[in-house]
């Protein structure tokens, strides 16, 4: 898919990114709204630091191979959009385990590298939403390591 998507990028001369490429294991394992009832989706699971290979759990828990994830995004220099209201999602249900998880699938893919976008899911603009550097900012990443701003500048 990234390879069709620089494909795309080329022949249109727009930028691409990968849009929250957590969303659906987000949705499923904490949820799509807020606390209730049903929610979270799924039971918390142990720290990171409990696991022998934490790199083969989250790859397990997230269905994917974070290497060739990494390698494509940089091959193909199509960046992963860290998203808000993903991030929101993982806060709102207070899932620590998740956001645990979450911030080691983006370090370990910058480290191996991947580049990211910061996107907030604005949709409209009488919902505005939030860029999320809070996020950013845990991982180290600055505007100046977001080659995709060069588009703009």
């Amino acid at each position: 898919g990234i390879e069709h998507m620089a494909r795309l990028r080329d022949r249109v001369g727009r930028p691409c990114f990968v849009a929250h490429p957590l969303r659906g294991r987000v949705n499923y394992y904490v949820g799509r709204t807020g606390p209730g009832p049903k929610h979270p989706e799924r039971p918390p699971r142990r720290p990171l630091d409990g696991y022998a290979h934490p790199l083969a759990h989250v790859e397990k828990l997230f269905g994917m191979c974070l290497r060739g994830f990494a390698r494509a995004s940089a091959e193909y220099d199509v960046p992963l959009e860290i998203n808000e209201s993903s991030w929101g999602r993982i806060l709102g249900q207070n899932q620590e385990w998740f956001a645990e998880r979450y911030l080691f699938f983006f370090r370990t893919l910058l480290e191996m590298g991947a580049e990211v976008v910061l996107g907030s899911d604005q949709h409209n603009p009488e919902n505005g939403a939030c860029t999320p550097f809070a996020v950013a900012g845990m991982l180290g990443v600055t505007p100046r390591d977001m080659k995709f701003l060069r588009h703009w500048l």
